[in-house]
Protein backbone atom coordinates (compact mmCIF):
# COMPACT_ATOMS: atom_id res chain seq x y z
CA UNK A 1 0.00 0.00 0.00
CA UNK A 2 2.65 2.20 0.89
CA UNK A 3 4.67 1.87 -2.70
CA UNK A 4 1.02 2.76 -4.01
CA UNK A 5 0.57 5.62 -2.23
CA UNK A 6 4.31 6.54 -3.67
CA UNK A 7 2.80 6.45 -6.97
CA UNK A 8 -0.03 8.25 -6.36
CA UNK A 9 1.24 11.26 -4.37
CA UNK A 10 4.16 13.03 -6.84
CA UNK A 11 4.11 16.19 -4.15
CA UNK A 12 5.11 14.18 -0.59
CA UNK A 13 3.54 17.73 1.05
CA UNK A 14 0.14 17.15 -1.00
CA UNK A 15 -1.94 15.80 1.94
CA UNK A 16 -5.01 16.02 -0.06
CA UNK A 17 -4.47 13.29 -1.89
CA UNK A 18 -3.15 11.30 0.82
CA UNK A 19 -6.54 11.91 2.88
CA UNK A 20 -8.27 10.96 -0.57
CA UNK A 21 -6.38 7.44 -0.83
CA UNK A 22 -7.14 6.95 3.02
CA UNK A 23 -10.41 7.43 2.66
CA UNK A 24 -10.86 4.99 -0.40
CA UNK A 25 -8.81 1.89 1.41
CA UNK A 26 -9.84 2.51 4.90
CA UNK A 27 -12.84 4.80 5.49
CA UNK A 28 -13.78 5.78 9.06
CA UNK A 29 -10.06 3.87 9.59
CA UNK A 30 -11.39 0.12 9.12
CA UNK A 31 -9.60 -1.38 6.04
CA UNK A 32 -12.22 -2.84 3.60
CA UNK A 33 -10.89 -2.67 0.21
CA UNK A 34 -6.98 -3.12 0.23
CA UNK A 35 -6.01 -4.05 -2.99
CA UNK A 36 -4.09 -0.51 -3.99
CA UNK A 37 -5.13 -0.52 -8.06
CA UNK A 38 -8.50 -0.48 -6.98
CA UNK A 39 -8.12 2.57 -5.05
CA UNK A 40 -5.89 4.40 -7.72
CA UNK A 41 -8.67 3.33 -10.57
CA UNK A 42 -11.24 5.04 -8.13
CA UNK A 43 -9.50 8.25 -7.55
CA UNK A 44 -7.85 8.58 -11.15
CA UNK A 45 -10.04 11.23 -13.59
CA UNK A 46 -11.96 9.56 -16.39
CA UNK A 47 -13.92 10.70 -19.23
CA UNK A 48 -17.26 12.27 -18.46
CA UNK A 49 -18.75 9.71 -20.63
CA UNK A 50 -16.98 6.63 -18.62
CA UNK A 51 -18.81 5.66 -15.36
CA UNK A 52 -15.94 4.90 -12.26
CA UNK A 53 -16.19 1.23 -11.54
CA UNK A 54 -17.64 2.27 -7.98
CA UNK A 55 -20.13 3.68 -10.18
CA UNK A 56 -20.57 0.37 -12.02
CA UNK A 57 -20.39 -2.21 -9.28
CA UNK A 58 -20.26 -1.50 -5.73
CA UNK A 59 -19.23 -4.33 -3.31
CA UNK A 60 -20.55 -4.90 0.13
CA UNK A 61 -17.96 -2.98 2.99
CA UNK A 62 -16.75 -6.67 3.85
CA UNK A 63 -15.79 -7.40 0.31
CA UNK A 64 -12.00 -7.12 -0.69
CA UNK A 65 -11.50 -6.18 -3.82
CA UNK A 66 -13.19 -7.03 -7.45
CA UNK A 67 -13.09 -10.29 -9.17
CA UNK A 68 -12.78 -10.60 -12.77
CA UNK A 69 -12.92 -14.49 -13.94
CA UNK A 70 -14.54 -17.51 -14.73
CA UNK A 71 -17.34 -18.09 -12.42
CA UNK A 72 -16.61 -20.43 -9.71
CA UNK A 73 -18.19 -21.29 -6.33
CA UNK A 74 -16.24 -23.60 -4.16
CA UNK A 75 -17.68 -25.23 -1.06
CA UNK A 76 -16.05 -27.45 1.69
CA UNK A 77 -18.34 -29.43 4.76
CA UNK A 78 -15.32 -30.25 7.04
CA UNK A 79 -15.98 -32.40 9.70
CA UNK A 80 -13.86 -32.69 12.98
CA UNK A 81 -14.04 -35.83 15.20
CA UNK A 82 -12.26 -36.24 18.92
CA UNK A 83 -12.90 -39.44 20.49
CA UNK A 84 -11.28 -41.05 23.74
CA UNK A 85 -11.66 -44.65 24.10
CA UNK A 86 -10.65 -46.52 27.63
CA UNK A 87 -11.74 -50.00 27.09
CA UNK A 88 -12.96 -49.73 30.61
CA UNK A 89 -16.73 -50.96 31.99
CA UNK A 90 -16.63 -48.48 34.56
CA UNK A 91 -15.98 -45.14 31.80
CA UNK A 92 -17.84 -45.26 28.52
CA UNK A 93 -15.92 -44.26 25.77
CA UNK A 94 -16.52 -40.74 24.08
CA UNK A 95 -17.20 -38.78 20.76
CA UNK A 96 -17.37 -35.20 19.87
CA UNK A 97 -18.57 -34.82 15.81
CA UNK A 98 -18.82 -31.53 14.46
CA UNK A 99 -18.85 -29.59 11.38
CA UNK A 100 -18.35 -25.89 8.94
CA UNK A 101 -19.42 -25.40 5.97
CA UNK A 102 -17.11 -23.33 4.18
CA UNK A 103 -17.68 -21.38 1.14
CA UNK A 104 -15.65 -19.10 -1.36
CA UNK A 105 -17.29 -17.18 -4.43
CA UNK A 106 -15.66 -16.02 -7.34
CA UNK A 107 -17.87 -14.04 -9.59
CA UNK A 108 -18.26 -10.85 -10.72
CA UNK A 109 -20.57 -8.35 -8.82
CA UNK A 110 -21.80 -8.81 -5.18
CA UNK A 111 -24.94 -11.79 -6.50
CA UNK A 112 -26.75 -13.52 -3.97
CA UNK A 113 -26.18 -17.48 -3.33
CA UNK A 114 -28.29 -20.48 -2.48
CA UNK A 115 -27.06 -23.54 -1.32
CA UNK A 116 -28.65 -26.88 0.59
CA UNK A 117 -27.02 -28.85 2.72
CA UNK A 118 -28.31 -32.41 3.70
CA UNK A 119 -27.91 -35.59 5.26
CA UNK A 120 -28.83 -39.07 3.94
CA UNK A 121 -30.99 -39.66 7.30
CA UNK A 122 -32.60 -38.27 9.66
CA UNK A 123 -30.56 -39.64 12.81
CA UNK A 124 -27.71 -37.84 11.63
CA UNK A 125 -29.23 -34.77 12.85
CA UNK A 126 -27.44 -31.27 12.69
CA UNK A 127 -28.00 -29.77 15.82
CA UNK A 128 -26.65 -26.28 17.40
CA UNK A 129 -26.11 -24.80 13.77
CA UNK A 130 -24.53 -21.06 14.48
CA UNK A 131 -24.70 -19.19 10.84
CA UNK A 132 -21.89 -16.37 9.65
CA UNK A 133 -23.35 -12.79 9.62
CA UNK A 134 -23.18 -12.81 5.43
CA UNK A 135 -26.01 -15.81 5.74
CA UNK A 136 -29.68 -13.86 5.16
CA UNK A 137 -31.51 -15.40 8.56
CA UNK A 138 -34.71 -14.72 6.36
CA UNK A 139 -33.84 -17.04 4.00
CA UNK A 140 -32.54 -19.74 6.31
CA UNK A 141 -34.98 -23.33 6.28
CA UNK A 142 -34.56 -26.37 7.67
CA UNK A 143 -36.93 -28.70 6.92
CA UNK A 144 -36.50 -32.67 7.39
CA UNK A 145 -32.78 -33.35 6.42
CA UNK A 146 -32.45 -30.31 4.74
CA UNK A 147 -31.06 -26.71 5.87
CA UNK A 148 -31.49 -24.55 2.76
CA UNK A 149 -29.13 -21.23 3.17
CA UNK A 150 -28.56 -17.79 1.50
CA UNK A 151 -25.85 -15.37 1.66
CA UNK A 152 -23.80 -12.92 0.17
CA UNK A 153 -20.44 -14.30 -0.11
CA UNK A 154 -16.94 -11.89 0.12
CA UNK A 155 -14.30 -13.60 -2.21
CA UNK A 156 -12.59 -14.82 0.37
CA UNK A 157 -13.21 -18.53 1.91
CA UNK A 158 -16.09 -18.27 4.56
CA UNK A 159 -17.02 -20.51 7.31
CA UNK A 160 -20.98 -20.29 6.35
CA UNK A 161 -22.06 -22.37 9.26
CA UNK A 162 -20.81 -24.35 12.18
CA UNK A 163 -23.15 -27.27 13.34
CA UNK A 164 -22.53 -30.54 15.68
CA UNK A 165 -23.97 -34.06 15.39
CA UNK A 166 -25.98 -35.73 18.64
CA UNK A 167 -25.99 -38.92 17.19
CA UNK A 168 -23.37 -41.16 15.78
CA UNK A 169 -23.73 -45.25 15.38
CA UNK A 170 -20.20 -45.40 15.16
CA UNK A 171 -16.88 -44.01 15.58
CA UNK A 172 -14.52 -44.50 12.83
CA UNK A 173 -11.46 -46.40 14.04
CA UNK A 174 -11.91 -48.62 16.88
CA UNK A 175 -8.44 -49.19 19.56
CA UNK A 176 -7.04 -51.23 21.61
CA UNK A 177 -3.57 -50.62 23.18
CA UNK A 178 -2.12 -52.20 26.30
CA UNK A 179 1.54 -51.83 27.14
CA UNK A 180 3.37 -53.11 30.18
CA UNK A 181 7.28 -52.86 31.56
CA UNK A 182 9.90 -50.20 33.02
CA UNK A 183 12.93 -49.82 31.58
CA UNK A 184 12.02 -52.08 28.44
CA UNK A 185 8.12 -52.11 27.42
CA UNK A 186 5.95 -54.83 25.65
CA UNK A 187 2.99 -53.30 23.67
CA UNK A 188 0.31 -54.22 21.02
CA UNK A 189 -1.66 -51.96 19.65
CA UNK A 190 -5.27 -53.14 17.12
CA UNK A 191 -7.22 -50.85 15.23
CA UNK A 192 -10.32 -51.65 13.28
CA UNK A 193 -12.02 -49.65 10.97
CA UNK A 194 -15.31 -49.51 10.76
CA UNK A 195 -17.17 -51.10 7.53
CA UNK A 196 -19.32 -48.11 7.03
CA UNK A 197 -16.47 -45.99 6.50
CA UNK A 198 -14.80 -44.92 3.33
CA UNK A 199 -11.49 -47.07 3.57
CA UNK A 200 -9.20 -44.62 2.17
CA UNK A 201 -7.41 -41.53 3.86
CA UNK A 202 -4.96 -38.76 2.85
CA UNK A 203 -2.79 -40.07 5.48
CA UNK A 204 -3.30 -42.17 8.95
CA UNK A 205 -0.71 -42.12 12.23
CA UNK A 206 -0.65 -43.32 15.05
CA UNK A 207 1.71 -41.69 17.66
CA UNK A 208 3.30 -43.93 20.62
CA UNK A 209 4.39 -41.36 23.74
CA UNK A 210 6.33 -42.80 26.25
CA UNK A 211 6.52 -40.51 29.13
CA UNK A 212 9.05 -40.07 32.13
CA UNK A 213 11.19 -43.23 30.81
CA UNK A 214 14.22 -40.98 29.03
CA UNK A 215 14.67 -41.88 25.35
CA UNK A 216 14.47 -44.67 23.24
CA UNK A 217 17.60 -46.78 22.49
CA UNK A 218 15.97 -49.91 20.88
CA UNK A 219 12.84 -51.00 19.35
CA UNK A 220 12.47 -54.64 18.13
CA UNK A 221 8.57 -54.80 16.16
CA UNK A 222 6.82 -57.46 14.97
CA UNK A 223 3.76 -55.51 12.12
CA UNK A 224 2.84 -56.61 9.01
CA UNK A 225 5.28 -57.10 6.05
CA UNK A 226 3.94 -54.32 3.95
CA UNK A 227 4.07 -52.32 6.86
CA UNK A 228 7.23 -52.75 8.74
CA UNK A 229 9.00 -49.63 7.10
CA UNK A 230 6.64 -47.51 8.19
CA UNK A 231 7.83 -47.45 11.81
CA UNK A 232 9.90 -44.37 12.80
CA UNK A 233 10.89 -42.42 16.01
CA UNK A 234 10.16 -39.05 16.64
CA UNK A 235 12.70 -36.52 16.88
CA UNK A 236 13.10 -36.42 20.08
CA UNK A 237 13.23 -40.26 20.30
CA UNK A 238 10.74 -40.55 23.21
CA UNK A 239 7.69 -41.66 20.41
CA UNK A 240 7.02 -43.96 17.97
CA UNK A 241 5.40 -43.14 14.95
CA UNK A 242 3.78 -45.85 12.85
CA UNK A 243 2.58 -44.72 9.64
CA UNK A 244 -0.32 -46.60 8.47
CA UNK A 245 -0.75 -45.04 4.83
CA UNK A 246 -3.60 -44.99 2.90
CA UNK A 247 -5.62 -48.02 3.48
CA UNK A 248 -6.37 -50.78 5.49
CA UNK A 249 -5.70 -54.07 4.69
CA UNK A 250 -9.56 -55.39 2.59
CA UNK A 251 -9.56 -58.23 4.37
CA UNK A 252 -10.91 -58.14 7.88
CA UNK A 253 -10.01 -53.82 7.82
CA UNK A 254 -7.67 -54.56 11.02
CA UNK A 255 -4.30 -53.82 11.75
CA UNK A 256 -1.66 -54.73 14.84
CA UNK A 257 1.80 -53.77 15.99
CA UNK A 258 3.40 -55.80 18.31
CA UNK A 259 6.73 -53.96 20.02
CA UNK A 260 9.33 -54.19 22.54
CA UNK A 261 10.80 -51.29 23.36
CA UNK A 262 14.14 -50.31 25.13
CA UNK A 263 14.86 -47.29 27.01
CA UNK A 264 18.17 -45.29 28.31
CA UNK A 265 17.70 -42.70 30.69
CA UNK A 266 17.42 -38.99 29.16
CA UNK A 267 16.07 -35.68 30.39
CA UNK A 268 13.36 -35.82 33.17
CA UNK A 269 9.83 -34.58 32.48
CA UNK A 270 7.14 -33.22 34.61
CA UNK A 271 4.32 -35.02 34.27
CA UNK A 272 4.05 -36.53 37.29
CA UNK A 273 0.29 -39.08 36.03
CA UNK A 274 2.39 -40.97 33.55
CA UNK A 275 4.13 -43.77 35.35
CA UNK A 276 3.79 -46.98 35.16
CA UNK A 277 1.44 -48.28 32.95
CA UNK A 278 -0.69 -44.64 32.51
CA UNK A 279 -0.32 -43.91 29.02
CA UNK A 280 -2.32 -43.58 25.70
CA UNK A 281 -1.53 -43.94 21.93
CA UNK A 282 -3.16 -40.74 19.53
CA UNK A 283 -4.40 -41.46 16.05
CA UNK A 284 -4.52 -39.12 13.89
CA UNK A 285 -6.00 -39.77 9.57
CA UNK A 286 -7.45 -37.28 7.56
CA UNK A 287 -10.59 -39.49 5.14
CA UNK A 288 -11.18 -37.27 1.70
CA UNK A 289 -14.65 -37.47 -0.03
CA UNK A 290 -15.77 -38.17 3.02
CA UNK A 291 -17.96 -36.96 6.43
CA UNK A 292 -18.99 -39.37 9.30
CA UNK A 293 -22.65 -37.63 9.13
CA UNK A 294 -23.10 -37.93 5.85
CA UNK A 295 -23.38 -34.30 5.14
CA UNK A 296 -23.26 -33.14 1.24
CA UNK A 297 -24.50 -30.48 -0.83
CA UNK A 298 -25.82 -31.11 -4.03
CA UNK A 299 -24.52 -29.23 -7.13
CA UNK A 300 -27.18 -29.00 -8.62
CA UNK A 301 -28.89 -27.00 -5.49
CA UNK A 302 -26.37 -24.47 -5.97
CA UNK A 303 -28.43 -20.98 -7.13
CA UNK A 304 -27.10 -17.70 -7.90
CA UNK A 305 -28.98 -14.55 -7.70
CA UNK A 306 -29.28 -12.47 -10.77
CA UNK A 307 -29.18 -16.14 -12.43
CA UNK A 308 -25.57 -17.04 -13.43
CA UNK A 309 -24.30 -20.39 -14.11
CA UNK A 310 -20.77 -20.57 -12.60
CA UNK A 311 -18.73 -23.96 -12.03
CA UNK A 312 -19.30 -25.75 -8.60
CA UNK A 313 -16.54 -27.56 -7.05
CA UNK A 314 -17.88 -29.53 -3.93
CA UNK A 315 -15.44 -31.27 -1.50
CA UNK A 316 -16.06 -33.16 1.71
CA UNK A 317 -13.39 -34.20 4.31
CA UNK A 318 -12.92 -35.73 7.82
CA UNK A 319 -10.08 -35.09 10.31
CA UNK A 320 -9.10 -35.87 13.60
CA UNK A 321 -8.24 -32.86 16.14
CA UNK A 322 -7.69 -35.34 19.53
CA UNK A 323 -8.43 -39.19 18.64
CA UNK A 324 -7.26 -41.30 22.08
CA UNK A 325 -6.90 -44.98 22.99
CA UNK A 326 -5.60 -45.37 26.83
CA UNK A 327 -3.39 -48.05 27.88
CA UNK A 328 -6.79 -51.14 29.67
CA UNK A 329 -3.47 -51.61 31.70
CA UNK A 330 -3.43 -48.56 33.52
CA UNK A 331 -5.20 -45.69 34.75
CA UNK A 332 -6.98 -42.90 32.77
CA UNK A 333 -7.64 -39.11 32.79
CA UNK A 334 -11.49 -39.56 32.33
CA UNK A 335 -13.28 -36.88 30.66
CA UNK A 336 -17.43 -36.33 30.35
CA UNK A 337 -17.99 -34.93 26.93
CA UNK A 338 -21.60 -34.21 26.30
CA UNK A 339 -21.84 -37.09 24.10
CA UNK A 340 -21.14 -40.46 24.80
CA UNK A 341 -21.22 -43.94 22.73
CA UNK A 342 -23.14 -46.82 23.44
Amino acid sequence: MLEAMAELITDPLDLTELRSFLSVCAPFGTPLDLRPSNAINRLTPVPAKVKPLSDLQKSPGWSVGVYRGPPKVTLCIREEIRSVQYDKTSIADTWDLSGTLISKVEVEGSPDIQVTLSTPHEWAGLEDIVYHPIVHADDAHHRGNQWKVRYSAPLESTSLLHYSVTALPCLPIRGFYQMKGDSSVRLLVQLKLNEGVKNYFEFCEVHIPFFNRGVIERLDSIVPSNLAASLALSKDNKSIVWAIGQRFPVRGLELSLQATVHFKEGPEENKPFFVGSNSYIEVFFKMPEFTLSGATVDSKSVTLFPSSKPKVVISRELYTSSYRVWNSHGDVLATYPQYRTQ
